[in-house]
């Protein structure tokens, strides 16, 4: 289903789910249109990548594996929000490739994770409603070159390395695998 049917079908399943908090995960390759998922639905967003572990803690600079990720503390986060709890988010910032802090974060009602890994086994039985968003990689390519290159201060020629030796390596093996997962899945 495109976009605005996916939206629809999210919207109808919070509505049927009779549960506080309900988290929304939504995952699929770099660049697929998560975020802009996420934005659409207008729910509140807690975004995977403020949970990089930061440059000093990236092997061989690839941000697109699992280990880039601080998924034991999310997960724990998660928890907590399922419990109804306030958590203390990490802030990261993409131009230092590091944490810069930490700030309040409380879900409402309806709180929608996104990013690569928010299907993945260590995360997925915290999420009442998966979905992957499915995406062309070319396509994805292009937004993720306009994306780094825009907001990230990235050159094209790095984007297009890291795509290549990282990205969509890691895609092929840690996040289409959790396509299975998903409840909805959305072709952008």
């Amino acid at each position: 289903m495109d976009i605005s049917e996916g939206i629809d079908k999210i919207r109808e399943r919070v509505m049927n789910l009779d549960k506080e908090p309900i988290i929304i995960g939504i995952a699929g390759c770099s660049g697929s249109g998560k975020s802009y998922l996420a934005r659409n639905l207008g729910y509140s967003i807690l975004s995977i990548d403020d949970y990089y572990k930061g440059y000093k803690h990236i092997r061989d600079d690839n941000f697109d594996e699992p280990n880039a990720i601080d998924l034991d503390l999310l997960k724990k986060h998660l928890k907590l929000i399922n419990e109804g709890k306030k958590i203390l988010k990490p802030i990261y910032d993409f131009k230092t490739m590091s944490r810069v802090g930490y700030e309040i974060f409380k879900s409402e009602r309806v709180l929608i994770l996104e990013g690569l890994f928010a299907l993945s086994k260590d995360l997925k039985d915290e999420i009442d409603i998966k979905v992957f968003v499915d995406c062309d990689l070319e396509n994805a390519l292009a937004r993720r070159v306009n994306r780094d290159m825009k907001h990230r201060g990235a050159t094209k020629d790095y984007c297009v390395n890291q795509w290549e030796k990282f990205a969509k390596p890691m895609y092929f093996e840690h996040v289409l695998p959790t396509k299975k997962f998903a409840d909805v899945i959305i072709e952008n």
